[in-house]
């Protein structure tokens, strides 16, 4: 089982992995990508959003700033239907 494996399964695992540490930087420059972006720029939002989060449904609304902590580029049940929740998402996978 590979440490990325291990994370959704509840195993522990090394956050020093070199796949989970390449995701994380991923994520890291993704995010502070999105965050630069002017607010009326909404197609390159929208492909930054992509690449980040895998997909998402169509009335989906982030504002910057957005944080995550990690990242597989990997999509959300919560992000994939239409939503005005606020929440810190930590992600996974």
């Amino acid at each position: 089982m590979t440490e990325r494996e291990k994370m959704p399964a509840g195993e522990l695992y090394d956050c020093g992995d070199p796949e989970l540490l390449e995701r994380w930087h991923l994520a890291k420059d993704l995010i502070k990508q999105y965050n630069g972006l002017s607010s009326a720029d909404l197609k390159a939002k929208e492909s930054v959003l992509r690449q980040l989060l895998g997909g998402f449904g169509g009335n989906v609304w982030i504002t910057a700033p957005f944080f995550a902590i990690t990242g597989k580029i990997f999509f959300s049940e919560i992000i994939a239907k239409s939503t005005s929740t606020v929440f810190f998402l930590t992600t996974i996978v």
